[in-house]
């Protein structure tokens, strides 16, 4: 399954949350905490520990991702990324092979996410169910990320789902501006080089 993906940064969070409440159903809150491991030559193949919580539950993912910006003619790149995810009821055997493996933890990145569902329609009428996550990632600030999960490899077919979410953007009223092209990896990197430097 792809997760087809774009996320834009966020400058008033109370209006987007009460946008939101209007057109599509608050289902949950959690805090994710993500650990990525790489192997030195691979630096670019990462596997992800994440390990989420929210009121009532916690679980523990473990993630491996292909991952790729594509534009399809929309102007925006958006994330299309082959998701290959299972749960794992204690992460101290993986995380100790992979450290004994050579692996070494690549990033840590925290967020605070509200999810919300909503449904959208394709151009034939069809309705498309969208999750929208309102994210706080420290030290970057907020974003939202709105995602269809599609079995979709067609570019034609990917554009429509792009233009699909650039028009649920336009519906919260968030400037296509705001769309963030880089990864949080990458944002978290310049954010950690940006520090030192200061210092």
């Amino acid at each position: 399954m792809n997760e087809i993906e774009i996320k834009a940064h966020v400058e008033n969070r109370e209006a987007l949350v009460q946008r939101l409440n209007q057109i599509a159903t608050l289902q949950a809150s959690v805090t994710r905490d993500d650990t990525y491991y790489s192997l030195p030559v691979h630096g670019a193949k990462q596997l992800r520990i994440r390990k989420e919580k929210s009121a009532n539950s916690e679980k523990i993912l473990v993630t491996y991702k292909r991952k790729e910006l594509r534009n399809e003619g929309s102007g925006f790149e958006t994330e299309v990324n082959e998701e290959m995810e299972c749960l794992v009821t204690d992460a101290l055997p993986l995380e100790t092979f992979l450290l004994d493996s050579g692996f070494t933890v690549h990033l840590k990145k925290h967020k605070e996410v509200s999810d919300w569902n909503y449904t959208a329609k394709d151009s034939k009428g069809n309705d498309i169910p969208v999750t929208l996550e309102l994210c706080n990632v420290p030290p970057l600030g907020d974003f939202l990320e709105i995602e269809i999960l599609s079995s979709e490899t067609e570019p034609q077919k990917i554009q429509k789902l792009q233009d699909l979410l650039l028009e649920v953007l336009d519906l919260v009223q968030i400037p296509r501006s705001k769309i963030e092209s880089r990864y949080y990896s990458e944002m978290l990197r310049e954010a950690s080089a940006s520090s030192e430097s200061s210092n």
